[in-house]
């Protein structure tokens, strides 16, 4: 079996690169950065990001070939697969004499805690606003607020009036906290969760140590641990794997809040480009073999995709 640092592993990383470096050159010599004459400084920095969010959104597309060649290859998601490998800032030769640098990375959407899950059709979820407790718990957040937080997400998630449509909460960025106890308590989570456009299951084989512990009733934040580290070196092929290594520990709520593969996944990309500096967050939804795009934003030029905890799991995210 393949582990994390294995030559095979290396050599399909390095294989899937040089397919993304030679896709995008392409697109560019095509014609995403080809120079037009405009003379005013505003037009040509607009038509640099314009020309830089073409780039990310090819980058995107392949990444969508990936994930459905996976789907064809794998059952299981995991952290040790071609497509968790992050992309390097690597140069991309335009038509133009000033290059491009593009940089990257795929993230298991469902290694977080999936804030839709705590709200069902009657209002919260009993199972669910005791998981997000023991969340609170494990990373120092005061759990005294998760029966709060739970009432504002399920709040919040009904459709709101936006100009003449109605729009649904997508985004971890659109919840709102007017009681500083609960704002701060969200702070302390934000990094291990996301909010998807269904209720989810778990990862089990990219999750956080602090979300595995939370998503079981006896599993200690120490022993989810060690099962991080034992999942890194050799991940769990099916449930059956899982249960075997960890005797005895069910997860509440039943074995449907867990799984080894996953639909959904961020997508995040930076492209670098003249006056251009664009970051960008995309999900996407796998269903077999077919891979929607179901939104794509741009980030915040300070936005920070730097993982709190090994496996791919949690960090910096704004859905």
């Amino acid at each position: 079996m393949k582990t994390r640092g294995s030559p095979n592993r290396e050599g399909g990383s390095a294989v899937l690169m040089a397919m993304l470096v030679a896709t995008l050159a392409a697109l560019l010599v095509m014609g995403a950065f080809v120079r037009q004459s405009v003379l005013a400084a505003e037009v040509e920095h607009a038509r640099n990001r314009s020309q830089a969010r073409w780039v990310l959104l090819g980058a995107v597309d392949w990444v969508r070939a990936v994930l459905a060649e996976d789907a064809r290859t794998t059952a299981a998601d995991h952290a040790g697969e071609p497509w968790a490998v992050p992309l390097a800032p690597t140069r991309i030769e335009s038509a133009s004499d000033v290059p491009a640098w593009l940089s990257g990375r795929v993230e298991d959407a469902q290694a977080r805690f999936n804030l839709r899950n705590v709200v069902g059709p009657e209002g919260p979820v009993t199972a669910e606003v005791a998981a997000l407790s023991r969340l609170m718990d494990n990373v120092g957040a005061d759990s005294r607020y998760a029966a709060s937080i739970a009432l504002r997400i399920q709040y919040q998630l009904q459709p709101r009036a936006v100009g003449n449509a109605w729009v649904a909460l997508s985004s971890l960025d659109e919840l709102q906290f007017d009681d500083p106890g609960e704002r701060s308590a969200f702070t302390r989570i934000r990094p291990f969760t996301t909010i998807l456009p269904v209720a989810s299951p778990l990862n089990v084989n990219t999750a956080a140590a602090e979300v595995l512990s939370a998503r079981f009733d006896d599993l200690p934040l120490a022993q989810a641990r060690q099962l991080v580290e034992s999942r890194n070196l050799r991940h769990f092929r099916d449930l059956a794997d899982f249960e075997g290594r960890l005797p005895g520990v069910r997860p509440h709520g039943g074995t449907d809040r867990i799984a080894v593969g996953s639909r959904f996944f961020h997508v995040r990309g930076r492209i670098q480009y003249k006056g251009a500096d664009l970051r960008s967050t995309a999900l996407v939804r796998r269903e077999g073999s077919r891979i929607d795009l179901l939104w794509v934003r741009e980030d915040a030029p300070d936005a920070a995709w730097t993982l709190p905890s090994a496996g791919g799991a949690a960090g910096r995210n704004p859905s």
